[in-house]
């Protein structure tokens, strides 16, 4: 099919870019290197780190994409934007796969060189932010309830940050139909984002602590409970060992709990 388009209608100029997007989860595959040797790249600076490895029909390493995402943010613009936009039939599990693996290292990788600050954040959070809606498609989710989890381990966020991920957390748990799976899901990638963080959270916004309150102790405390943490570094089974009976236990990072 490919063949007839560029042979047709020439895609591989006047439409290089979308192709290389829809590629670019086989980034290090010779399918991707054949692909890439026949388009004419297109003019802005964002595909021009592809050019060495267009010129020799090569592979290109997972490394040499994140570190050119390093040196210029609007790669993961033009990534994340294309797979957030698509719709469900079109997410499927190679994508979605790279998706995760692509954003996560490169989060790593700024992270390791002391780059990821608040302007990496708001580059990231719009994405987060769509994927996250409840009308998003389920698979899409998934993939990023990892990204943000692993953003949230490596950074400390500011509060209207994470209570805006609390909020959209919670809007989750309003709009999955009682299915089990997909609450324990939400619940606890919700703990994981709550409890990485190294600061004390002192409030949430009263519209996200109503959606929570909806959810059932039971719920809350068997999903929590599959959760190992580290406290004082010492590896707990789970924080709702000790208190069960807490429902909002992951709401405060605090070892001590008779305040509450």
């Amino acid at each position: 099919a490919i063949e007839y388009l560029i042979r047709r209608y020439s895609i591989h100029i006047y439409n290089s870019e979308a192709i290389i997007l829809s590629f670019i989860p086989y980034h290090d595959t010779l399918t991707f290197a054949r692909v890439l040797h026949i388009l004419t790249l297109p003019t802005n600076k964002v595909w021009h780190f592809l050019l060495k490895a267009k010129k020799n029909s090569a592979l290109v390493p997972r490394k040499l994409l994140v570190q050119s995402t390093a040196k210029n943010f609007a790669l993961l613009e033009f990534i994340l934007g294309h797979i957030t936009s698509l719709s469900v039939e079109k997410l499927h599990k190679t994508l979605l796969s790279f998706c995760v693996a692509y954003t996560t290292d490169f989060l790593s990788e700024v992270s390791s060189s002391t780059k990821l600050n608040e302007s990496v954040v708001r580059l990231i959070l719009p994405y987060i932010d769509t994927a996250l809606k409840p009308e998003s498609p389920r698979q899409l989710r998934l993939a990023f309830f990892m990204i943000t989890a692993h953003l949230c381990n490596l950074c400390t966020l500011t509060q209207s940050v994470l209570d805006g991920f609390i909020f959209a957390f919670a809007n989750l748990l309003k709009n999955v139909n009682d299915n089990e799976n997909e609450m324990n899901e939400i619940i606890r990638i919700l703990g994981l984002v709550v409890f990485s963080q190294r600061e004390i959270i002192q409030e949430f916004s009263s519209i996200s602590m109503k959606s929570i309150m909806k959810v059932s102790p039971e719920q809350l405390s068997n999903s929590l409970s599959q959760i190992p943490f580290l406290i004082n570094g010492e590896t707990k089974h789970s924080l709702t060992d000790s208190r069960p009976d807490i429902k909002f236990i992951f709401l405060f990072k605090t070892l001590s709990l008779c305040d509450i």
